[in-house]
């Protein structure tokens, strides 16, 4: 990851501005490289994921996993696209890398890191500073794990982010649905954004992205455990968004139709409702209000009604829909539960070679075409509970599974991007394929292991996760 970067020198501190996350470069779960230069955070000590060779491995509950690995990789996801800044002392350590904190989004990764259990506090060098965050993770006993839902938290056990947004939202989602706060507080997914060239081209990528979101989320189920137990649903994550709020959530019937355009998309986010708006730097609640209704001044309020709507607020408000599909300036697929990193992997390779690929995406579209838009909404209602023992279009899933995974395969073939051993982007699919011809998603896998053991944690501490 590489990005262009600027250096600011304010008296004994260096602030190095890196504008985009391309030009950093994650070395462990401690050190970073910023265009070349080395950067040690100082205070902490993650375990090494490649110290002369040697990856460094960590006993947990009478389990080796690989700690240094882990580390590293959760410091990658912690970046992701996001600036990073840090803060470099004058003088460097022994391996003559500087030494510093650094910062995303005005959050230390040296704090995040150790509250969640990936480095440990160094006090000699640290005086104490991450000595509480230590203490936190060694109480909660934190951990990564890959799954769409929190698989032993209850929802009161969640604190929720101290934000004006998040508290206007937290009042309004019991409003509409059942389990919007569990949305809200235990639920993780994979997304996956992809462009398109013209309106065309976003409405054919658009409305099949749509019509075989339900497949995807059924080969993705991955979170079959609710607070501490199997609750005989494969993926909590889908059944909770199908709860959470009908308004904004879910696949639309309209968005399957072929006849979709963008101006349909806009009429229908107008007349969703909006979480808020910030005037005068204060979050406003408007939830009583569609967009529709703020751009008509209907609403009562004075400071609402007087207020002058931007472009800015518009986006704000489309970020706030929350359909499996989603579009913005880009195309957004939402449907897939978190899981290893594999699955991670699997999901942008399996869009990549049908929408990225003409010939699929048109054979497709016009295979799709003769689906029934009440079967693809109810097979939706269904994948939760059955995840690939679904029914579909007169057969099993899994067999119309398996043959959309071919033809993402030979889209990736074609597409010919190779890595350094010559193998194309179709190596991602592999994990997929094993589970079709498997017939078991890692939902399954977790469940045949819950039936012998009855353990949720100790299913969690194995090296599987």
């Amino acid at each position: 990851m590489k990005k262009p970067l600027g250096i600011v020198v304010l008296s004994l501190l260096l602030i190095w501005n890196v504008c985009a996350a391309e030009n950093v470069k994650v070395v462990d779960g401690d050190t970073l490289k910023l265009n070349g230069l080395k950067i040690r955070f100082s205070g902490i000590d993650a375990p090494e994921s490649n110290y002369k060779g040697i990856e460094q491995k960590c006993l947990k509950n009478e389990t080796i996993v690989r700690c240094g690995a882990l580390s590293k990789e959760y410091l990658i996801n912690i970046i992701g696209n996001n600036k990073v800044f840090c803060e470099i002392e004058k003088k460097s350590d022994k391996y003559k890398r500087k030494l510093g904190e650094c910062f995303v989004n005005n959050q230390s990764l040296s704090k995040i890191l150790v509250r969640n259990g990936f480095a440990f506090d160094w006090p000699y060098y640290s005086k104490g500073k991450y000595a509480a965050d230590q203490e936190y993770a060694k109480q909660k006993n934190l951990c990564i794990i890959g799954l769409g839902f929190d698989p032993i938290s209850k929802r009161e056990d969640i604190e929720f982010i101290p934000k004006d947004r998040y508290r206007i939202m937290r009042e309004y989602m019991p409003k509409v649905g059942s389990r919007g706060l569990d949305m809200m507080t235990r639920t993780c997914t994979v997304q996956a954004n992809f462009d398109y060239f013209d309106e065309k081209d976003l409405i054919k990528k658009f409305v099949l992205a749509n019509r075989l979101q339900p497949l995807v989320m059924a080969l993705f189920c991955n979170s079959p455990f609710r607070e501490g137990l199997h609750n005989f649903i494969k993926s909590n994550r889908i059944h909770t968004w199908q709860d959470t709020d009908s308004e904004r959530c879910g696949i639309k019937k309209e968005f399957l139709n072929q006849s979709f355009n963008i101006e349909k998309y806009v009429d229908f986010a107008l007349e969703v409702k909006n979480y808020f708006l910030k005037i005068n730097g204060k979050h406003i609640d408007t939830t009583s209000y569609s967009f529709h209704d703020l751009i008509a001044k209907t609403p009562k309020e004075k400071n609402i009604k007087e207020y002058n709507l931007t472009i800015n607020d518009w986006i704000n408000h489309l970020s706030t829909v929350f359909t499996e599909v989603r579009l913005k300036s880009y195309l957004e697929v939402r449907g897939a539960d978190a899981g290893k990193w594999e699955m991670i992997c699997a999901l942008p390779a399996f869009w990549t070679g049908i929408l990225y690929d003409q010939q699929n995406l048109d054979e497709l579209f016009e295979i799709s075409n003769e689906w029934s838009k009440e079967d693809i909404l109810q097979l939706y209602q269904d994948v939760p509970n059955n995840g690939l023992k679904c029914f579909f279009n007169g057969q099993a899933l899994h067999e119309l599974g398996k043959m959309i995974l071919d033809v993402s395969t030979s889209g990736l073939k074609r597409r010919g991007y190779l890595n350094s051993d010559g193998q194309d982007e179709s190596i991602h699919l592999e994990k997929l394929k094993n589970i079709i011809e498997d017939q078991k998603t890692p939902a399954d896998v977790l469940i045949d292991e819950y039936n012998i053991s009855k353990d949720v944690i100790g299913i969690l501490n194995k090296p599987y996760y």
